[in-house]
């Protein structure tokens, strides 16, 4: 077994190129007054060992960032402004991995509670657009120089909506993917199959507003794919 124990801290400037200020340009932006730059330290513990051939990580974190800088929305135009206090993040990732030839499986599981000041300083609330539950399992059968086939699932829960047009909410989902593979020769072909549910967020929310906001936003937030069901394949020739 390893225990690594790390701490940190980092500086970051204020800058006006933000995700909400991309969709709608820095003409609608006002003039940035008296920010400061965020500053952020980050503590974390990771743990590893291996029992019967399973290996398994387990790091626990967590941080906080003073002056966060946040993008408030003000009658026709959006405001970059500091965060009154620090903006906590903390949490579980757990991670385990299992081979024997010629399987081999990695399954994984992230719990964050990441909460941020309100603007006005009177309370708190949860940073959106991070789930708080996420895990995955992924599933490999190989025999070399012959093929593989793979099995991937993700699911991602909740996550707390900054944009409330339709709902504070997200909905859990679910992804499936399935990845074949077979070598004949020096021919080796594949087929890639991703979000085999075709889960798209459209299913439970239009991507467009009703109107659009003061400052021009006419897009909801996006919590969920928004492409669907996907295939791609292809061909390799070994030619020595």
């Amino acid at each position: 077994a390893s225990l690594r124990l790390t701490a940190g801290r980092g500086f970051f400037g204020p800058t006006p190129f933000t995700e909400e200020t991309e969709e709608v340009g820095l003409s609608r932006v006002l003039p940035p007054q008296g920010l400061e730059a965020e500053v952020a330290d980050l503590v974390s513990g990771d743990l590893s060992w291996t029992v019967s051939g399973v290996e398994t990580n387990v790091s626990v974190f967590s941080s906080r960032i003073a002056h966060a800088l946040r993008v408030v929305e003000r009658p026709g135009a959006l405001e970059l402004v500091n965060l009154p206090s620090h903006t906590r993040t903390s949490g579980v990732d757990a991670l385990a991995r299992y081979r024997r030839e010629p399987f081999g499986i990695t399954a994984s599981y992230t719990f964050i509670d990441a909460s941020q000041p309100t603007v006005d300083g009177n309370g708190t609330e949860d940073v959106p657009l991070v789930p708080r539950h996420a895990a995955s399992l992924v599933a490999v059968y190989e025999q070399h120089g012959e093929g593989r086939v793979g099995l991937e699932i993700y699911h991602t829960g909740r996550q707390v909506l900054e944009d409330v047009s339709y709902s504070t909410t997200s909905r859990p989902y679910t992804l499936f993917g399935l990845l074949v593979e077979r070598r004949i020769g020096k021919v080796r072909a594949f087929l890639n199959m991703e979000n085999l549910t075709n889960v798209r967020q459209t299913k439970y929310q239009p991507l467009l507003r009703r109107a659009a906001t003061d400052y021009g936003r006419w897009t909801t937030d996006v919590w969920a794919p928004v492409d669907g069901r996907t295939f791609n394949g292809g061909v390799r020739i070994t030619l020595n």
